[in-house]
């Protein structure tokens, strides 16, 4: 299913110092189209695995602005280092998703378990193979 190739995509980034990423990253990543991989990342929002962000993008050179955690505290007007002050319309708006501390850090003790459980694995292995 798509949604679990979205899950495997969001775990992964979970075991490495990734901020924040965009649905079009997973989108390139996976081949899901962009509608479906949105619709599973807000559903991980709802589950508190992942915070939504929004990220404020000039419409003249594209460089990245402000980031807010709510569509609430996004000013009128923005300043540009390169560009100077710009009216923030609704096309210099995108989600950014965070992973939530909280799940990050089950994530990493699952692998940790899971490297655990395979290392004694092998280990037993090899002594079967020794006798």
């Amino acid at each position: 299913m798509n949604k679990w190739l979205v899950d495997d995509w969001v775990n992964e980034c979970a075991l490495k110092p990734i901020k924040y990423f965009t649905p079009t990253a997973i989108e390139k990543d996976t081949g899901i189209s962009l509608e479906e991989v949105f619709e599973r990342l807000m559903e991980l929002v709802n589950d508190n695995k992942l915070e939504l962000y929004w990220r404020i993008v000039c419409p003249v050179c594209f460089r990245q602005l402000y980031i807010y955690k709510s569509t609430d505290r996004i000013p009128r007007y923005i300043d540009c280092v390169e560009c100077g002050k710009q009216q923030v319309t609704e096309d210099m708006i995108f989600p950014l998703f965070s992973i939530s501390n909280e799940y990050r850090e089950h994530i990493k003790s699952l692998k940790k378990t899971f490297n655990t459980l395979v290392y004694a694995r092998l280990l037993q292995c090899s002594k079967t193979n020794q006798s």
